[in-house]
């Protein structure tokens, strides 16, 4: 029975990694007949930007694109304009004329009361040193995707304009990756772009595959996200704003966020692609591109036909909204107060349950409390030995040791399952000569244990990091089917609280991985001992 057992939670662990991996559930790229959204048609425009580097050490080159991008706008009615900026002191403190491209549309015969304003980057990263040689970008995805994009959703939009009731303003600017100087100048000198505007869509790409993650919004999103449950094929969490705001990053949404609600989207995967040579047109993901504009399409269909969008504080609120997708399933939501109330409801359901267990002497306080001092030694354990892979292999390859950004390293998602996969033997084995030991303990010590450790991480995370989305879900779940298994058929609803953890955490440790790469061991590590803290007791009920 046992055997059966496992091999069932075998297989679904296969369906769900098969499933619920990011870069399998995006939505098919469509062909260039396609009525709507085409990855087929910004393909072709991406193709024309990246034939060539284009960066700050390029003018002719940068020229040749910003002429393509409005030539492309000419071509669809419309009346770009160039904005140029003189003697702008690049990064490498040398003086260049950077030149930013703009147009505006307005509803049929009238003048908008507000507008979405679009904004991508016309230039490609300068020279980067990469394993001891000098690289240029080919601006494929950063910031091809954003520009083709852009063009690929006037495109469809313009087909209802008829419709419009607020209008649309494009910014494709100079200059971005040496120091945001095009949107800063913008800012500086031509703030009538920004007139208006009470919705802001920043499309980048850090990386080349993968997601087309909404990875940051303004604060204050209430509004905004409500817009997004528009989109379609949604990938969100609410931790990804909460950590990129502590990052040092920053985009050409950055200058802006504070004053002018919105999104910031891009995908992740993979770093070692960003910035470098291999950033060209074969590299390119249709499924990624296609991802974009199934959220984005949406979006500004009801943006631009909705009259209630006209109101410049639209998009104003005084509250934050905690959020999560999981792929095929769907975009969740949740106040902050919704979450404060049922974390209390989970502490309550915790106490209720090992109180419950005690008087069937199911459980030990004591093995509880030996059993969460275990887990705890065994998260620094893991923590350490990530750190010092990552530490070593940063010093083997010649790089500098970064937390969040360690890339070009051999077989670095190799290295992290291997980790995985030894860290989960070591405590299964662990778990189950403990279980078998002579101080009887019980598969509910540890999984009350783990719980404990869940709830803990959820509060502390919701307080320091204002978010609690890592480890909310796996706390919830975990506590419930903790109760549940006060009665007989406790192995269904085991199963059934296991296989939600599983979906929910896989998708999002996917994006964890790859958006902070190998450097970041010592974080993957800690979580995952946290995580089968309760994913290897519930198999046992």
């Amino acid at each position: 029975m046992r055997k059966s057992r496992r091999f069932i939670y075998l297989l679904l662990f296969v369906v769900a990694v098969v499933a619920f991996l990011s870069p399998l559930s995006l939505p098919a790229p469509q062909k260039s007949n396609y009525t709507d959204f085409s990855a087929e048609r910004v393909a072709v425009d991406i193709k024309q930007i990246s034939k060539e580097p284009h960066s700050i050490e390029h003018p002719q080159a940068r020229a040749e694109v910003r002429d393509y991008i409005a030539s492309r706008l000419s071509g669809m009615g419309l009346k770009p304009e160039y904005y140029p900026y003189d003697s702008v002191i690049n990064r490498f403190g040398e003086p260049m004329d950077i030149i930013n491209l703009y147009t505006r549309i307005d509803p049929p015969n009238v003048t908008a009361d507000s507008y979405l304003l679009f904004v991508a980057h016309i230039d490609s990263r300068f020279k980067t040193r990469v394993r001891g040689r000098e690289v240029y970008s080919f601006g494929a995805a950063d910031d091809g995707y954003g520009v083709a994009v852009i063009l690929e959703l006037l495109n469809n939009i313009l087909k209802n304009r008829s419709e419009w009731k607020n209008g649309i303003k494009v910014l494709f600017t100079d200059s971005e990756e040496s120091g945001l100087e095009g949107m800063k100048y913008a800012q500086r000198f031509d703030s009538h772009i920004f007139y208006k505007v009470n919705l802001a869509i920043n499309i980048e790409a850090r990386g080349v595959k993968g997601p087309a993650l909404l990875f940051e919004t303004s604060p204050s999103n209430s509004k905004l996200i409500e817009l997004y449950k528009e989109a379609k094929y949604p990938y969100t969490y609410s931790l990804t704003s909460a950590v990129y705001n502590i990052l040092p990053n920053s985009t050409d949404f950055s200058c802006i966020k504070e004053s002018i609600p919105g999104f910031n989207f891009s995908v992740i995967d993979n770093l070692n692609y960003y910035h470098t040579d291999l950033d060209n047109y074969d590299n390119i993901s249709l499924k990624s591109i296609q991802h974009y504009g199934e959220q984005i399409l949406p979006m500004a269909k009801t943006y631009l036909t909705n009259g209630e969008y006209t109101d410049m504080k639209a998009f104003v609120s005084d509250e934050d909204r905690h959020f999560f997708t999981i792929p095929h399933v769907g975009l969740f939501v949740l106040k902050r107060e919704m979450l404060v109330r049922i974390q209390y409801a989970l502490i309550a359901i915790l106490l209720l349950s090992i109180l419950l267990f005690k008087g069937q002497k199911r459980v030990s306080l004591r093995n509880i409390l030996k059993a969460t001092g275990m887990h705890l030694g065994a998260i620094i354990i893991a923590a350490s030995a990530g750190y010092g892979i990552s530490y070593t292999l940063a010093e083997i390859s010649e790089q500098k040791f970064d937390m969040v950004r360690l890339p070009y390293i051999d077989g670095e998602y190799i290295i992290i399952v291997a980790a995985f996969v030894l860290i989960y033997l070591i405590y299964t084995l662990l778990f189950e000569r403990l279980l078998k030991g002579s101080k009887r303990y019980t598969y509910l010590d540890f999984l009350s244990s783990g719980t404990i450790l869940l709830i803990s991480a959820s509060i502390i995370s919701l307080h320091f990091l204002e978010d609690n989305t890592l480890f909310f879900i796996p706390a919830a779940v975990s506590s419930i089917s903790l109760l549940l298994n006060i009665f007989m058929f406790s192995k269904y609803t085991n199963f059934i609280g296991w296989s939600i953890i599983l979906i929910y955490l896989l998708p999002l440790f996917y994006c964890l991985i790859v958006a902070l790469t190998i450097g970041a061991l010592v974080v993957f590590l800690a979580l995952f001992v946290l995580y089968i803290t309760v994913l290897t007791p519930l198999p046992r009920g």
